[in-house]
């Protein structure tokens, strides 16, 4: 009976050393955020003009738009829009016409977390980078058999944003061109935005 008293006392001794030990020791795994990725793009382009020769008249008009984007992973998402707009009007008095386009593409990444075991290596920080622009362009060439004159706007915006970044990105251009019997009057306007944050 002593015998069984003895193992017994040394049994819950020794559950109890190794629940202190347990204790005692660091802990092996840390929480640590994860997050998905997203990238996209949007552009949008006019091309108006005309050509006059002494046999003919060409007006030429086109217009474009485009937008995509993909995302990847926990909370990712991807917004893309391209627009153009092209407008002419004639009459007895004159000639208005006017061009824009625009385009934006938003991304952003928010996800979870992970248990990352102690000591091996911490996973990717937060990247995003973007870029946007708007241009336009005006062409004029004359000579004895005629003229032609062309007018190109564009705009184009994309970013790309990875584990807990966002990008914002925005172009816009614009052409307005008024003849009438005073004169010619034409102002054209670009503007960029490209933010980024992680």
């Amino acid at each position: 009976m002593k015998c069984f008293a003895v193992l017994a006392t040394l049994a819950v001794l020794s559950v109890a050393d190794a629940g202190r030990r347990f204790r005692q020791q660091r802990p092996r795994f840390q929480v640590e955020p994860v997050n998905g990725q997203a990238d996209g793009q949007s552009a949008g382009s006019i091309t108006s003009g005309i050509s006059e020769t002494p046999f003919e008249l060409s007006q030429i008009d086109m217009s474009a738009s485009s937008s995509a984007g993909q995302t990847s992973g926990l909370g990712s998402i991807s917004i893309n829009t391209a627009n153009t707009n092209l407008n002419r009007l004639q009459t007895l008095q004159g000639v208005s016409q006017s061009a824009d386009t625009n385009s934006n593409s938003v991304q952003d990444t928010q996800g979870g977390f992970v248990f990352r075991p102690i000591g091996f290596p911490r996973l990717p920080q937060p990247v995003a980078s973007g870029n946007a622009g708007g241009l336009v362009t005006t062409d004029l060439t004359e000579g004895q058999g005629g003229f032609t004159r062309i007018t190109s706007v564009s705009s184009n915006a994309a970013g790309s944003a990875a584990n807990g970044g966002s990008s914002i990105n925005s172009g816009n251009a614009s052409n307005k061109r008024t003849e009438t019997a005073q004169g010619v009057q034409e102002t054209t306007n670009t503007d960029s935005l490209s933010v980024q944050r992680t």
